[in-house]
């Protein structure tokens, strides 16, 4: 049999270009899909920042952050369309959007996600896909510490720029036309100082929870099994029992995304 090194020279290029092809395959990040939470929140985002946001406790154009595009690297805030890992650069560094996940009533607390303390002013982006089976109307119910901005399907359909707390400031009621099919969300929240996150809730006309919707994100990380959907805390009220004094617990139990 005669050598043909130009035959194993082909074959080692195909080898390597197949290995290769299997190494990408590996690390690439897969869109998963999941139910929203029976209270109408949505489970799973993914997350970037922190980015630079102006001085503390100024809620106004001295924000500067809340008003520029960071995301133009990846085609600007109402294209964007991220996977978990993507990097944004910005001057003065980068950072990468992550996979993150929401309290059992949706709330997403960026100082615990991002690893930030509370006194740096920053900005925030929350993204995922949001799937209907038949288009219809729809509210979003947004609660946010500080001000927020919200694009659905490419356009800004909601911005309040104010300082205020998840709990005491306010619920933003924003309609939106849910497509049949696939939905783009996008949230952006900045922070003066104090507490920092969102909530973000999906009802329908009946101003209840849409059966049948459900949520995307592309990730490589294993999601199933680690959403969030049930806390329980304590409440001033002992009661009295053979076995002596017991004090009564509340549980927040939302089924949805739970496996």
């Amino acid at each position: 049999m005669r050598f043909h090194p130009s035959h194993n020279l082909f074959r080692f290029y195909l080898s390597s270009a197949f290995l290769l092809s299997l190494c990408v395959s590996v690390h690439a990040a897969e869109v998963q899909e999941f139910p929203l939470r029976e209270n109408g929140s949505i489970p799973v985002w993914l997350v970037t920042g922190p980015f630079p946001n102006g001085l503390p406790l100024a809620h106004g154009p001295g924000c500067f952050g809340y008003y520029k595009d960071y995301l133009e690297p990846l085609g600007g805030e109402a294209s964007c369309a991220p996977a978990d890992g993507d990097s944004v650069a910005y001057e003065g560094g980068k950072v990468h959007w992550k996979t993150a996940f929401s309290e059992p009533d949706g709330l997403m607390n960026y100082l615990d996600v991002l690893g930030v303390d509370n006194k740096t002013p920053g900005v925030a982006y929350a993204f995922c896909r949001v799937n209907c089976p038949k288009a219809q109307e729809a509210t979003l119910k947004v609660r946010s510490n500080d001000g927020v901005r919200v694009w659905w399907n490419g356009e800004m359909v909601h911005d309040h720029h104010v300082g205020r707390t998840i709990d005491e400031g306010g619920e933003d009621r924003v309609p939106v036309t849910l497509r049949e099919g696939e939905n783009r969300l996008l949230v952006k929240v900045d922070q003066s100082q104090g507490g920092w996150g969102q909530q973000v809730v999906i009802v329908g006309t009946n101003d209840q929870p849409i059966p049948g919707l459900t949520e995307a994100i592309q990730t490589d990380e294993v999601v199933a099994g680690r959403i969030r959907s049930a806390t329980f805390s304590s409440t001033p009220i002992v009661l009295k029992t053979p076995q002596g004094p017991r004090q009564m617990l509340v549980g927040l139990i939302s089924s949805g995304g739970v496996k």
